[in-house]
């Protein structure tokens, strides 16, 4: 069990090492799948825009040292890119980005299948399941420009935990639009 640990924490620091910072944000949710933003932030990744309440933190994705517009972090309390391995959060991608998490649900262990959401601009199908040493929800829209959603509900490092039900990670998934 702990070769696994370590193997998600290098992993996580890999991830680190081609990530750089952004900005931060909250919701309410009636309980109907819609949502309403609260206070936060706009973060822009040059190819979609998505809400970040505050209380998070928005970490732009780099490969090769250059700045991917095809995807961004968003972290529940970090407050510098170095918090992504003790705070839960949500990846999302477009789904031809290189370092997403599989969406294969054979890669999984403890699958549940998600009630289809539709919110806002698009319907979202996913499940919920074990990768590795995370607990995680996958969504992925009806959409062509179809966008990835990973939510790292509790990490290995941490006992900090989130939802795929949260009313701020609803609205985060309600806000994507491309630019």
């Amino acid at each position: 069990m702990l070769h696994k640990s370590i193997f998600f924490s290098l992993l996580c620091a890999a991830a680190l090492m081609i990530s750089a910072c952004g900005g931060g944000g909250s919701s309410s949710s009636d309980g109907s799948g819609s949502t309403s933003k609260g206070s936060g932030t706009t973060h822009s990744t040059g190819t979609f825009k998505v809400f970040v309440p505050d209380g998070w933190l928005a970490i732009p994705f780099q490969f090769n040292g250059e700045h991917n517009p095809n995807a961004v972090g968003i972290y529940k309390g970090a407050k510098s890119e170095y918090d992504m391995l003790s705070c839960p959060g949500i990846q999302i991608y477009i789904p031809a980005t290189k370092g997403r998490v599989p969406t294969d649900k054979s890669d999984y262990d403890d699958v549940t299948e998600l009630e289809p959401w539709v919110l806002d601009n698009y319907t979202w199908k996913g499940f919920t399941g074990t990768y590795r040493t995370s607990s995680l929800g996958i969504l992925m829209n009806d959409g062509d420009d179809g966008y990835q959603v990973s939510v790292y509900m509790k990490v290995a490092t941490s006992n900090k935990t989130i939802s795929v039900n949260d009313a701020d990670v609803k609205a985060i998934v309600a806000s994507i639009k491309p630019e």
